[in-house]
C-alpha cells in the first residue's frame, strides 16, 4: 500500500529522466508530483515512437487516479494510489 508521498519518492526522478526535467525542478510534494505525470505525458504524446505514446497513455491515466486519490474518502484512496502505480509502472517500462 503506497502513498502519494511513497509514489512521489519512488518514481519522481525516473519520469524526470525520461522527459529530460533537471534536478531543480523535480518535485517535492505529491501535487508537484502529479503535475510532473501530467507533463510528461504532453511531452511524450507526439512522439514518432510508439512505445512513448503508450507511456504517454499510462501517465495519463496515472495522473486521473492520482488527482482522484486527492479527492477520493480515505478508503477508497489506496484502489486509486495502487491503479496510479501500475500505470507509472507500465509506462516506465514503456519509455525505457
Amino acid at each position: 500500500m503506497s502513498t502519494l508521498t511513497q509514489l512521489t519518492t519512488t518514481y519522481a526522478a525516473r519520469i524526470a529522466d525520461i522527459i529530460g526535467a533537471s534536478r531543480a525542478s523535480r518535485p517535492t510534494t505529491p501535487e508537484q508530483f502529479i503535475q510532473l505525470v501530467e507533463d510528461a505525458a504532453s511531452s511524450l504524446r507526439f512522439s514518432a515512437l510508439e512505445e512513448l505514446q503508450e507511456a504517454s497513455e499510462d501517465l495519463d491515466t496515472a495522473a486521473d487516479e492520482l488527482r482522484a486519490a486527492t479527492r477520493a474518502r480515505s478508503a477508497d484512496q489506496d484502489i486509486h494510489l495502487a491503479r496510479a502505480e501500475t500505470h507509472i509502472r507500465l509506462a516506465l517500462d514503456h519509455a525505457t
